[in-house]
């Protein structure tokens, strides 16, 4: 997944998608190729822009909340801030906006909140809809020449009237040039979200959305258990020996509890519960009869 998405040169944009059922990992995989492209940025590598649509209360705001984090990547990329060198000459406008910036993006360095404080006005200016927006933005990342990687994660977790704004967001606003979309969500849940709010089949809407799918795969029932069992022995460490009866847990093991987790997930949340409830028991009571 992330060498494709080095070397790919989407000059009309491009989508793809990373599939997977709830508490598979697909966040963690998300922050793997994050990670691994950072290390690609010096040989023309994408920066990596993480938007958050659950963040917006209606259509509007979802656009303007979308182009503002892109902004903010324009920002600190010297090529798109070297071409907006005369934004930085309006010298009245920039002092007045250095109090604003301070609250707007603190994380970033002080001439590069200047500039986006005053890109942000600028484009409030010179726009007067959303479409005169997005045209002056496009021609900021062609002129960049450089490749923007926007990562969408938990679409699942949206309404589907949410999923469908978040969609016609990447389709019809979204496609900037040499920009790739990385949307990772369960996409059973997905279509049957659409299907009541959008019409048809959730999965020909989808398919309308989504260029390239990267399916992940089940996770292995022994890695399942290697985790656990890693969990298990941080928790049991200081349980008394008496109160552990090995045999009696390689059965119960063996025949229920091993066949409980389907999903990373699963084994997090049980461990995180067991590792609460029994640290306050741990000499008093037997540690096989408090799993099971």
């Amino acid at each position: 997944l992330v060498q494709a998405i080095a070397r790919i040169t989407p000059t009309d944009g491009l989508v793809l998608a990373l599939y997977g059922p709830w508490g598979s990992g697909k966040s963690t995989v998300l922050n793997f190729v994050e990670s691994y492209l950072d290390r690609e940025k010096g040989s023309g590598g994408p920066r990596v822009v993480r938007f958050n649509p659950w963040w917006f209360g209606d259509r509007d705001d979802l656009f303007r909340t979308f182009f503002d984090q892109l902004l903010g990547q324009l920002a600190i990329h010297p090529m798109v801030r070297s071409a907006g060198s005369a934004l930085r000459e309006l010298d009245p406008l920039v002092q007045a906006l250095v109090s604003l910036t301070g609250k707007v993006a603190p994380h970033l360095s002080k001439s590069a909140r200047i500039y986006l404080a005053a890109s942000r006005w600028w484009l409030g200016r010179q726009s007067s809809n959303i479409s005169d927006l997005k045209t002056k933005i496009g021609r900021k990342l062609q002129a960049a020449s450089s490749k923007i990687l926007v990562v969408l994660d938990d679409i699942d977790r949206l309404s589907g009237s949410e999923v469908r704004e978040v969609f016609r967001l990447i389709k019809s606003v979204g496609d900037f040039p040499n920009v790739t979309y990385l949307l990772a969500f369960d996409r059973e849940a997905v279509c049957r979200m659409l299907e009541p709010v959008q019409g048809g089949t959730g999965e020909e809407y989808l398919g309308k959305i989504v260029q390239v799918p990267f399916e992940l795969g089940t996770p292995d029932r022994a890695a399942l258990h290697q985790m656990l069992f890693r969990r298990l022995d941080a928790i049991l460490a200081a349980t008394p020996e008496p109160l552990f009866d090995k045999d009696r847990w390689q059965m119960l093991f063996s025949e229920g509890i091993g066949r409980i987790p389907k999903t990373p997930r699963d084994v997090v949340r049980f461990t995180n519960v067991l590792a609460l409830t029994y640290a306050p028991v741990r000499d008093e009571v037997n540690a096989v009869d408090f799993i099971t």
